[in-house]
């Protein structure tokens, strides 16, 4: 048996609604006795103080920006990217701001602004990159306005927990190879600009170095001529954050060390540094630049030459490791974590003996 066509106590045509904007939504049983509004209509009512209630502006709201000009609050101009802390401001009659003295944030040049257009892009945030990894994940990018002056706490913790359901306790935040300190503000950290990168690794804690040798050789016969290239590969089974790695001194008080870092075969850091003061008799720990991110079961490679501070090509001798084919057995926080390979873009290290004793990584 065939339904019935249903039957309405109005018309049919009138029980669907046409909206100005969207598609066309089923309301039942009623009839809707207010027009709807385009959203230009509705913002211009809003702004001239004629907003009326309707079913169609319920689910509308035109948040209009307003910036609460502070002096001496830091201010970002994105029309030079330079960062700026207000002296002062004055209005206008109808209550428009129509002049900011600005003083730069490092340095004593200063400006002032009178275009409304000009005043208008002065914003008190920067938009950040913030990529998301965890011990699982992959890795996600958002895009997030962060206050130069608030906390960054609250700041990363409402935009993070909001992207991840996460909190922030749950994550360190690293900008380049500066831990992020909650308490602090951004404009505290130098060299931030306008989509900046920083880094939020959920799970991961204390820093952690994975060494793969039980002993260093003490009589060296390990050493490199300057055009020596040397290198070996690391290759974990999980996700981990990599913030630095070391290296064996030379037998001598100093010398210079130019070395690349790859995950996967990219290169993703490359640095020149004349190490000396080692850290004790045999080790220099290098500290990275940026953290990288390195998933499980990614290459991770270290390419690095050596050579006398004063830059001649004769022979220097360094300390090494041996016995590394033992490397699982060495006693580390994280047990079987760590792969180490010979890597094809060196020469001289090998699994067994040589350079390159330590990563240091988060987990």
């Amino acid at each position: 048996m065939e339904s019935e066509e249903p039957k309405y106590g109005i018309e049919k045509e009138k029980l669907w609604r046409n909206t100005l904007e969207q598609d066309i939504y089923e309301f039942g049983d009623i009839k809707p006795s207010i027009k709807e509004k385009t959203s230009d209509q509705l913002k211009k009512d809003k702004e001239e103080g004629k907003l009326e209630l309707s079913e169609a502006n319920v689910f509308k709201s035109f948040p209009v920006s307003t910036m609460r000009w502070v002096t001496n609050k830091l201010y970002y101009f994105p029309k030079d990217k330079g960062f700026y802390t207000l002296l002062s401001s004055e209005k206008g009659d109808d209550g428009k701001t129509v002049s900011c003295k600005l003083v730069q944030q490092k340095g004593k040049d200063e400006k002032v602004l009178t275009d409304l257009d000009e005043i208008s892009l002065l914003r008190d945030y920067v938009n950040v990159n913030i990529r998301i990894y965890s011990e699982t994940g992959s890795g996600q990018m958002a895009v997030v306005p962060i206050k130069l002056q608030n906390k960054l706490s609250t700041e990363l913790g409402e935009h993070v927990e909001a992207i991840t359901g996460m909190t922030f306790s749950l994550f360190k935040f690293f900008y380049g190879s500066t831990t992020i300190d909650g308490d602090k503000y951004l404009s505290s950290y130098p060299d931030i600009f306008d989509e900046m990168e920083i880094i939020g690794a959920a799970g991961f804690s204390k820093p952690y170095k994975f060494m793969r040798f039980k002993n260093t050789y003490n009589w060296p016969y390990w050493g490199y001529h300057r055009t020596t290239n040397d290198a070996m590969a690391f290759i974990p089974n999980k996700n981990v954050v990599v913030y630095g790695f070391s290296v064996y001194g030379a037998c001598e008080p100093e010398f210079t060390i130019n070395f690349k870092v790859y995950v996967d075969d990219v290169q993703v850091e490359e640095d020149e540094m004349t190490l000396t003061d080692y850290e004790d008799k045999y080790f220099c720990r290098i500290k990275l630049k940026k953290f990288h991110l390195v998933k499980g079961g990614s290459k991770l490679e270290i390419m690095a030459t050596f050579a006398r501070s004063s830059g001649s090509d004769s022979y220097l001798d360094f300390y090494y490791g041996e016995y590394g084919t033992d490397y699982r057995e060495v006693e580390n926080d994280h047990m079987n974590l760590w792969t180490v390979e010979t890597s094809s873009k060196g020469s001289s290290s090998r699994i067994d003996a040589g350079n390159f004793p330590e990563i240091l990584y988060y987990v």
